[in-house]
């Protein structure tokens, strides 16, 4: 049976050759290149010669031959010789790469990424014992997830990148693998290539020129899993603006900046290219998922970045999901959830920088930091800032601009949200210097004591949801006076917050002013300076109302036009006026 069964296979393996064969001169089956399948005796033909188009092909079993002059015709019939068909796109394992992960492939993988030619990887570790200098434009597609470059240096030994692609090698590309630089087990010793710089201690430099990086999943990296940055030399400065047009697409990155101290490695970090692309990036348990880094032209456009469980770094500086560094960039989508300490900072050195859709879930400090002037964000959504302490105590979004004076900070549609715990304030300051710009469209049901900070400065507007829509607050007043007692007497109350004013009506019911010596009223905020009243009575005389705001204060005391106190039983007053916040 088994006989027969190698027969007919033999048939359909003729049959096959038989369509594809333009000519061929005599070769050898060499066995020990033949595919390892479970059963053998299923494919090795086991005879002394083949008849293929009439040609004879001599095959010594076991024996090697020369299949060099062996033409093919593919199914576009273009004519080419087999062994230039089977070149077209080599894999690693041709220059000698071990997929077992047993032995150091360093060199191997080298000169595999180095050949000029499109390279691919099946399934397997490679494991690499020193950095992997990727120097000319290499082409390079994996497998997948289960691709896997890992760096396995002995433990307690100065880090190294996993793999340099630098800046000679123009216009690589490297798809559909997985790195692990092992930052988390072995014990590293800070880098000393490239001048000791920190961020030479990531997982995969990129640093030429239109590199395009896709569907990589990167782990466990000393400092960042992956940099985009270019050195000028052997030297830790690097080159301001370069590489130029780098892009990471589809990455999924995971406990980077594991080995460096501070702790601040991030999944992906733009630290001094330009014209960068970062799309699609997912991070989780990482010290930060994105840096755009400062002082070196990083720039570029940034979207769809996710950060998942940011660390807290044990040194006590603190991290930031993401931290934009660097000004006239463009960030959208943007996710936080859970960060250990802020989920976004917008750096002074920021400017010109515009970002739209933000969210930020349950940071364990403020969701949002800005230091930078001309910064534009638009849909930010900040829920539960201070996560895990006290209610009322982390305000979501602050200001920490020192004797700085910041203009032009815009944003649209914020809200602040409180599912897990209560911000204090929706918006505050720290700094002595001024801040100028608005907030539109805002809700701030999240926050325990108002949309804004007292210390925020009068120029920097403040309009809600509710007041770009034209509805007001209702508030109940409280109904005092300066000596005596009301016996029986109620008010109603509303008002309307745009910016750092504020507009009020009051509605007084005299039931029985008792003892009362004169009428005040409470506001719902304190009032900057004296403001002026005016109103009538409505129920009895129609007479007008006047008064006013007392100063630092969030009382008003109601009189009438001479100066009198409108006491009297049974009548109603209604006064309203405009004021401003501290």
């Amino acid at each position: 049976m088994r006989t027969d069964m190698r027969s007919r296979l033999l048939a359909r393996v003729l049959t096959a050759f038989a369509a594809l064969l333009i000519a061929a001169p005599a070769v050898a089956y060499d066995a020990s290149r033949a595919p390892r399948y479970a059963s053998p005796d299923m494919y090795r033909p086991n005879v002394d010669a083949l008849t293929v188009n009439g040609s004879g092909l001599t095959c010594a079993p076991g024996a090697p031959c020369d299949i060099g002059s062996m033409k093919v015709a593919f199914p576009s019939l273009a004519i080419r010789s087999l062994l230039d068909r089977l070149s077209e796109r080599p894999s690693v394992v041709d220059y000698g790469v071990d997929m077992t992960g047993a032995t150091d492939s360093s060199a191997a993988l080298a000169a595999a990424l180095n050949s000029g030619k499109k390279v691919t990887a099946p399934c397997g570790i490679i494991r690499l014992l020193s950095t992997v200098a990727v120097t000319a434009q290499a082409d390079f597609t994996g497998s997948g997830a289960c691709t896997l470059f890992k760096y396995d240096v002995p433990a307690g030994a100065a880090v190294t990148p996993l793999l340099d692609i630098q800046k000679t090698a123009i216009g690589s590309r490297f798809d559909n693998f997985a790195v692990d630089h092992q930052a988390n087990s072995k014990g590293y010793t800070p880098n000393v290539v490239y001048g000791g710089n920190i961020i030479a201690s990531s997982a995969i430099l990129v640093q030429a020129d239109d590199t395009s990086v896709t569907r990589i999943t990167a782990s466990n990296g000393f400092d960042n899993c992956i940099a985009i940055v270019q050195f000028a030399g052997t030297g830790a400065t690097v080159n301001s603006g370069q590489p130029r047009r780098a892009s990471v697409r589809t990455a999924r990155t995971n406990g980077c900046g594991v080995g460096s101290t501070p702790k601040a490695g991030a999944g992906v970090d733009v630290g001094s290219g330009s014209l960068a692309v970062v799309d699609d990036l997912v991070d989780i348990g990482s010290y930060g998922a994105f840096i755009l880094d400062l002082g070196a032209g990083a720039q570029g456009s940034f979207s769809n970045l996710h950060g998942f469980f940011n660390k807290w770094d044990p040194t006590g500086t603190g991290n930031y999901t993401f931290y934009i560094g660097a000004g006239g960039s463009q960030f959208s989508n943007l996710h936080s959830f859970q960060a250990a300490y802020r989920g976004l900072w917008v750096d002074g050195f920021a400017t010109d920088t515009t970002i739209a859709n933000v969210m930020i879930k349950a940071p364990a400090a403020e969701g949002v930091v800005l230091t930078a002037a001309r910064t534009s964000i638009a849909n930010l959504a900040i829920n539960s800032p201070g996560y895990g302490k006290p209610n009322g105590t982390v305000d979501a979004i602050t200001i920490p601009n020192g004797t700085r004076s910041l203009t032009d900070i815009n944003i649209t549609g914020l809200v602040v949200s409180a599912d897990f715990s209560t911000a204090r304030y929706g918006i505050s300051k720290s700094g002595t210097g001024t801040i100028s710009g608005s907030v539109v469209g805002s809700s701030f049901t999240g926050a325990a004591s108002g949309a804004v900070a007292p210390g925020v400065d009068s120029t920097f507007a403040v309009l809600d949801a509710g007041a770009l829509a034209g509805a007001w607050t209702t508030y109940t007043p409280t109904v005092t006076t300066s000596s005596g007692a009301f016996t029986t007497v109620s008010a109603t109350g509303k008002y309307r917050l745009v910016g750092k004013s504020i507009r009020f009506s009051v509605t007084v019911n005299l039931g029985d002013k008792g003892t009362a010596a004169d009428l005040r009223v409470s506001l719902p905020f304190a009032a900057k300076g004296v403001a002026p009243l005016s109103g009538a009575e409505t129920a009895a005389t129609g007479r007008g109302l006047s008064g006013y705001v007392l100063n630092g204060q969030s009382m008003a005391v109601i009189k009438n036009p001479d100066g009198t106190n409108p006491l009297t039983n049974g009548y109603v007053l209604t006064v309203s006026g405009d004021y401003e916040l501290p």
